[in-house]
């Protein structure tokens, strides 16, 4: 994911991006923290960041900042910051109030 041709192969293949939102839901600890990582790569780029929505990313990270623990409250965190200063687009589409009253919670 350093590597920016190898995130954008990435960020085009839609059963790549799914498969990394999906592993945000893992019980492991460090598949969930590789995931985010990979995701934060990947949303700088503000297109890749549209696709990550469209592909359902805040359903998971939703129940992720309801649920899970600290480290992984952190890196579930860094993608949606990550996300959010992408663009004013992404941040409009995605920081609902449902997601800022979740993001919250979580803080508290």
């Amino acid at each position: 994911m350093q590597d920016q041709g190898n995130r954008a192969v990435i960020g085009k293949d839609e059963n790549a991006v799914r498969q990394l939102i999906s592993m945000i839901s893992s019980d492991n600890c460090h598949v969930v923290e590789q995931a985010c990582s990979a995701l934060s790569a990947l949303a700088f780029d503000a297109y890749v960041a549209l696709q990550l929505i469209k592909a359902d990313i805040m359903r998971p990270i939703g129940a992720v900042l309801k649920s899970m623990g600290q480290e992984e409250l952190i890196s579930v965190l860094q993608v949606v910051v990550k996300m959010a200063f992408t663009s004013d687009t992404v941040a409009e589409k995605m920081l609902n109030k449902d997601v800022l009253r979740i993001v919250m919670i979580s803080l508290v």
